[in-house]
């Protein structure tokens, strides 16, 4: 059904996933914006809102939203939106988020954003004047997802990406992201309609939302070449391919513990897995 657009942050971001190059322009500089599987012309978006106009929301809208995508028979889950809260408190509910779970088990890669605290995973973080002593990120925080942080041009971590807990390297909760991928300054499509006409149709934003649907996007290409009886594209294999064939530079290393996505060397390696996984 239509939404009317208060915010352009999906609009950034289904343009990083799937953006055409249609020939926007910024400051009168060609801006072609083509989206990570752009050029796949079956990949298409599917909408849904699940925050209201001024970003809040709950988890119960969230898990409605990933089984209303499972209706609609969607291959990837692409979600840029998290909230702050202290690991101890979710504990008892369990590691996984059923909702994920339950696309996870369809055949659905799920992935989410790391958080933009500048925060260490499982550590100490302070926000609003609020002190958190055991901070995540939901949904980064189920163990099923797969988490993104970002790195930014420079090819190095980004100031604002919550990151891995430098003093806890293995634990029952997440303490690192999965992976990383470009946030840092990304030149994504931006709406038309009223009160974004100064824009014209483009933006740069940042933020591990900006990198979330760029795994989405490799996700999508691979999705789009499945075998399913010969080779699945499902949430463990696709985390494989990613994370064998990521550049991990010591900065990475250091601040992540993941390494950063290579597109082109995701695609080799997940050729090659097909034969001997």
């Amino acid at each position: 059904f239509p939404v009317t657009i208060k915010n352009g942050h999906g609009t950034h971001v289904a343009g990083i996933i799937a953006g055409q190059g249609k020939g926007f322009t910024l400051a009168k500089t060609d801006a072609n914006i083509l989206g990570v599987a752009g050029k796949l012309p079956n990949v298409k978006i599917v909408p849904i809102k699940v925050l209201g106009d001024d970003g809040s929301g709950s988890t119960a809208a969230m898990s409605r939203g990933i089984r209303w995508a499972m209706k609609k028979n969607v291959d990837v889950i692409s979600m840029s939106l998290g909230s702050g809260s202290n690991y101890d408190c979710l504990k008892s509910q369990g590691l996984k988020d059923p909702a994920i779970q339950d696309a996870i088990d369809a055949g659905i890669i799920v992935v989410s954003a790391a958080g933009n605290e500048s925060c260490e995973l499982g550590g100490n973080c302070t926000q609003d004047k609020a002190t958190f002593t055991n901070y995540t990120v939901l949904p980064c925080a189920a163990s099923n997802v797969l988490c993104v942080g970002s790195n930014d041009y420079n090819d190095v971590s980004s100031s604002f990406s919550n990151f891995a807990n430098p003093n806890v390297q293995t634990a029952d909760y997440r303490v690192a992201p999965d992976i990383t991928a470009p946030g840092g300054r990304i030149l994504s499509t931006f709406p038309t309609s009223a009160g974004f006409a100064d824009y014209n149709g483009v933006a740069i934003l940042s933020g591990t939302s900006m990198a979330t649907p760029y795994v989405a996007g490799l996700a999508a290409i691979l999705k789009s070449v499945e075998d399913k009886s010969k080779y699945p594209v499902n949430q463990t294999t696709f985390k494989k391919y990613l994370q064998e064939a990521s550049y991990s530079g010591t900065d990475y290393r250091t601040k992540f513990r993941a390494g950063r996505v290579d597109r082109s060397e995701e695609r080799r390696v997940g050729k090659e897995c097909v034969s001997t996984c």
